[in-house]
């Protein structure tokens, strides 16, 4: 299927592994011209010349920290230079720490807003009057199940991105005339970098195998197993391409059937 993205520009955050780079060579495979961003220059700077490499299409690469407002402009600032502004934007940053919400103080909360709350709509106030002028854009904010099925000892995730989920519901509404969508994208457990570093924990804390340990990790997902960073990013892509002009306003769970909502 042609999604109709080539040439288009997009701009995809915390992409040198994981989710964000499963999303960011999805698109570069549909002919977009990608710019994407990580804290480690090393590692996001190894990441577009892979995604480049398998796609075809120029990656530009920036070290930028989302919740760094001067870091934050200066990779908008990139990609108006490198290609032009910005058609597509996706959003992405990691997860704020585990614990019992006893233990956090004001600080944390407001961290952890800053990196996964404030740091999107920062992001979106810069790119959406280009995309108003164009009149076409799509934004995607990739979330969490949590805010489906809020997570235990993850008070802080939980609460930073159901603020964004709501942000994203009352702006999709504004910005649907002008050919903008805006959804949201929620993975479940999926066999990241990230994941593979919380199973080495569990293995160790249990006196489990790894390969028990993966077990554990999926014997709540109905299709008995972990999903990928390419098929997350398959589903990012669609929701970012022509094609799906008509689903906006959306949090679409990619979990394997995890979540047990019916809504």
């Amino acid at each position: 299927m042609d999604l109709g993205l080539t040439n288009k520009i997009a701009v995809v955050q915390g992409a040198s592994r994981g989710l964000g780079y499963g999303v960011a060579t999805a698109l570069s495979r549909e002919g977009v011209r990608v710019v994407i961003c990580s804290r480690n220059r090393s590692e996001i700077e190894s990441a577009a010349k892979s995604i480049q490499s398998e796609g075809g299409y120029p990656v530009l690469p920036v070290v930028c920290d989302v919740a760094n407002p001067e870091q934050r402009a200066n990779l908008f600032e990139t990609c108006r230079k490198g290609f032009g502004p910005p058609d597509i934007l996706v959003c992405n940053a990691g997860g704020p720490p585990p614990g019992n919400f006893t233990e956090f103080t004001e600080q944390d909360y407001k961290r952890a807003l800053e990196t996964n709350f404030l740091s999107a709509v920062e992001s979106v106030r810069t790119v959406v009057e280009d995309m108003k002028t164009r009149r076409w854009g799509r934004i995607l904010f990739i979330t969490s199940m949590a805010v489906k099925q809020p997570i235990d000892s993850l008070i802080l995730s939980n609460s930073a991105r159901s603020a964004l989920t709501a942000y994203a519901k009352t702006i999709s509404r504004d910005l649907a005339p002008f050919g903008i969508t805006v959804n949201c994208i929620l993975p479940g457990l999926h066999r990241t970098r990230r994941l593979e570093s919380l199973a080495r924990q569990i293995s160790e804390n249990s006196g489990q195998t790894m390969e028990e340990t993966w077990k554990e990790l999926a014997a709540d997902i109905p299709v008995g197993r972990l999903g990928t960073s390419e098929e997350f990013g398959a589903v990012a892509a669609f929701l970012c391409s022509g094609k799906a002009s008509f689903i906006t306003g959306q949090s679409i769970v990619h979990d394997g059937g995890t979540i047990r909502a019916l809504l």
